[in-house]
């Protein structure tokens, strides 16, 4: 089970009610941060809503969804606009599950993060308002951690350079998705003290 997905909601309420309507595998809280500006957040049933006064942002939001449900070993975070394809949310565990801190299924369009990433990388720059380059500002916190560790290893031999993000991340699986292009779970080497 997938203990929480939540999105940032700000336009095309057609569009959240198909990205809800995919979610094909059990999510035990679903969190919708409403940024918009008006009455246009389509009510679901089985969300926490949360209103907010003003567009919070869209790393204001993911960082939001994170403190809705401080104790969740995970969450699931994706784009209002997206749908799940067969399986995704599935596969999206299983990666979860096995212990990788940040698993991205279709760039951040959908992604799973771990109290260890937040815990090691730290929460989104809410200064990034209302959105873009969030995303690639955490890629490249995330990925400097690897790099700092000293110790980025690559499955077979390959490199990957992740999202316009100059440097090399550490072990990567990748996840296909039916409905999302491809996933990659990406692993930062342990800290050592040595």
């Amino acid at each position: 089970m997938i203990p929480v997905i939540g999105t940032a909601y700000i336009a095309r309420s057609d569009l959240l009610v198909e990205m809800v309507t995919s979610i094909d595998h059990p999510v035990q809280d679903l969190v919708i941060i409403d940024n918009s500006s008006g009455d246009t957040c389509p009510r679901v049933d089985e969300a926490l809503t949360i209103r907010m006064h003003r567009n919070a942002g869209v790393s204001g939001a993911w960082n939001l969804i994170i403190k809705t449900r401080p104790k969740a070993a995970w969450w699931c975070i994706v784009n209002s606009d997206i749908t799940f394809g067969p399986h995704d949310l599935e596969q999206l565990e299983q990666q979860m599950e096995g212990g990788k801190e940040l698993v991205l299924l279709e760039s951040m369009a959908a992604f799973g993060i771990s109290r260890a990433c937040i815990k090691q990388v730290g929460w989104f720059d809410e200064m990034f308002v209302p959105a873009y380059c969030e995303d690639n500002d955490y890629i490249y916190l995330f990925n400097r951690g690897a790099a700092y560790a000293g110790n980025v290893t690559l499955e077979n031999g390959q490199q990957l350079i992740g999202q316009g993000v100059d440097l090399v991340v550490g072990l990567i699986t990748v996840v296909v998705g039916t409905g999302m292009n491809s996933g990659i779970a990406l692993d930062r080497a342990p800290f050592s003290t040595s």
